[in-house]
């Protein structure tokens, strides 16, 4: 079952005025100021037809409710998106996946006293399936 985007959201990022279109944006003010859907779009890189990797991006973080949920997507899932093949899918998964590792070793790295929080955030992604 392929996940089909909202005909109201859809329109191409050349029609954007220039600096507000994610690469120029990210450029001139730095990667930071990039929202999830803008940073997202940036890693699915082009768009289809009928539809911006910005417009994908928008949906799929809508339909997860948020980056939290779509990072913890299978490589599977999210080629469930239209326009999102194998190696887009795989390069989510990936960028996902060193998220991931960078939170872990920097929380093991880490000389905060051992709490629950502490343990929470250790131990939650290996836990959480």
């Amino acid at each position: 079952m392929e996940v089909l985007l909202d005909p109201i959201i859809l329109h191409k990022i050349h029609d954007m005025p220039l600096l507000d279109r994610p690469r120029e944006k990210a450029n001139r003010y730095g990667i930071n100021s990039l929202t999830d859907e803008e940073l997202i779009a940036l890693l699915i890189g082009f768009g289809g037809v009928n539809n911006s990797a910005l417009d994908i991006a928008k949906t799929m973080l809508f339909d997860c409710g948020g980056l939290y949920h779509l990072a913890n997507k299978s490589i599977e899932q999210l080629k469930l998106y239209k326009g999102i093949k194998d190696v887009k899918a795989l390069t989510l998964a990936a960028i996902f996946e060193i998220a991931k590792r960078y939170n872990r070793k920097q929380i093991e790295n880490s000389e905060h006293i051992i709490d629950s929080e502490y343990l929470y955030k250790k131990y939650e992604n290996r836990l959480r399936n």
